[in-house]
């Protein structure tokens, strides 16, 4: 659901799940009842509509057309954009189109179906976004890996913060698992328009929800790792 109220977070924001499992319909409309957000996010996403509301997150209605800031939960987010400048590429050399039966992967097909499309509505979008995007965080052990993985061969197309080995994120966890009225919600987010006066923070609207990660644009977490 489109729903922008920049002036409240000091952002304006768009939400999605980061997986099919991890949504719950309450936390989402919640989001969307307080105006802070685009959410495209539901309970019971197939793979075809989780990467759909990705791809919905990352697109913005405007000119511009992209976020500059990304939380990512997963890496998801971000290697969807890196392959999607990679079919751009491709795409810019001799007109070749990203080939889903290419490769034996049932959710890799989807990717790169979702990108051949893209390529159909703008050949330039990916490209255009990752050069927008000043930075991204990411929390998950896997999505780190992927990141030094990418640093390591020099692929990485923006600046990544690892917030994985945050002690804060540790601190989180520990107390979400002590405090079972804690309800936790993963998620994904791509962000424009920072009011960089102020620090943004992005919280669940229900004290009896949080999200798993927090963001702020002067200082993300403590003990955090910066990949270049």
């Amino acid at each position: 659901m489109e729903n922008h109220h920049p002036g409240i977070l000091g952002a304006e924001v768009r939400w999605c799940s980061c997986n099919i499992f991890s949504t719950q319909d309450h936390a989402a409309a919640a989001i969307v009842a307080t105006k802070t957000a685009a959410v495209f996010a539901w309970k019971g996403e197939t793979l075809e509509e989780y990467w759909w509301c990705t791809y919905q997150m990352l697109t913005w209605p405007d000119a511009n057309g992209c976020p500059n800031i990304m939380i990512d939960d997963g890496g998801d987010a971000t290697l969807l954009i890196h392959e999607g400048v990679k079919a751009e590429a491709a795409f810019l050399k001799d007109g070749t189109l990203p080939n889903p039966d290419s490769v034996e992967d049932g959710e890799f097909k989807i990717v790169l179906n979702l990108l051949r499309n893209s390529l159909k509505i703008n050949p330039n979008m990916w490209t255009n976004m990752a050069k927008n995007i000043v930075g991204v965080s990411e929390e998950t052990t896997t999505g780190v890996h992927r990141l030094y993985e990418m640093a390591k061969a020099n692929a990485l197309l923006f600046p990544a913060i690892n917030v994985n080995d945050s002690v804060r994120l540790c601190l989180f966890f520990c107390n979400q698992s002590i405090n079972q009225s804690i309800v936790s919600q993963s998620i994904n987010l791509s962000i424009k328009s920072i009011n960089r006066n102020h620090t943004f923070i992005f919280r669940s609207p229900s004290p009896n929800l949080t999200t798993s990660t927090v963001f702020a644009t002067r200082c993300l977490m403590v003990s955090c790792v910066l990949l270049m």
